[in-house]
């Protein structure tokens, strides 16, 4: 999905955890509620460049994202062995803002 040959070791890992992040909820979350279990709509088809699935103005897409990284946050609090969720949580918040402007560019 987010593969530049210019990017620094750093970038590339924050994509690779970015890509596992919206893969994830791509496949437990947004799916299941907005297609359903059976869709034959795939993680793959939203997320490969170029996407075969816009999700760029699809506002349910987003509003998810965001409440799926909130939720990961409060998540945190909640239980002192999951505080590492916390950092990826906003690390993954400030992933989507990037490439939601990449894709809307707003």
């Amino acid at each position: 999905m987010f593969h530049a040959q210019h990017l620094s070791g750093g970038a590339h890992l924050e994509n690779a955890v970015m890509e596992q992040f919206l893969r994830t909820f791509c496949d437990k979350v947004f799916l299941p509620h907005a297609y359903g279990p059976h869709s034959i709509i795939t993680t793959d088809d939203i997320l490969l460049s170029p996407p075969r699935h816009v999700v760029s103005a699809n506002r349910l897409f987003w509003k998810m994202v965001a409440k799926f990284c909130v939720y990961c946050q409060k998540e945190s609090f909640v239980n002192p062995e999951q505080k590492q969720y916390l950092s990826t949580a906003c690390a993954s918040w400030q992933c989507s803002k990037t490439i939601y402007r990449r894709l809307t560019h707003k």
